[in-house]
């Protein structure tokens, strides 16, 4: 695997203007969404752009405070990336995804918390 990869909240109006995200290992910012309506479900959305070189956004819904992973995983099932790991709280998030160091190639994301697992397909092209 390439390591670890941590997390932090951070509001939308401070997000960093460069597209550009450094080499791993790295933080990588969970941005949280305004709260405009009351989240009934779970919800992990294809990623944009997709197919990518080299980064994307995932976003996903929490409907209630929860430990929440997501996770990347390659073709054979191995972990490449841990994009969030701990407490979150009910709200919208993003995270972007450097994939520089990545091989183009189909990969898949999954999020998971305790009542919640869903893992969708995403294309790295070089």
């Amino acid at each position: 695997t390439l390591g670890y990869v941590f997390y932090h909240r951070v509001p939308i109006d401070q997000i960093p203007t460069t597209p550009l995200m450094p080499s791993y290992p790295l933080h990588v910012p969970v941005i949280e969404e305004p709260r405009e309506k009351i989240l009934a479900n779970y919800q992990l959305a294809q990623n944009y752009p997709n197919p990518f070189n080299p980064s994307t956004t995932i976003r996903f819904d929490v409907s209630k405070p929860d430990v929440v992973t997501l996770k990347i995983y390659n073709i054979l099932g191995q972990e490449v990336a841990t994009l969030a790991n701990g407490n979150l709280q009910a709200g919208s998030y993003k995270v972007m995804f450097d994939a520089s160091n990545l091989s183009s190639g189909v990969y898949y994301y999954q999020l998971s918390s305790s009542a919640f697992t869903q893992t969708r397909k995403m294309v790295v092209l070089r």
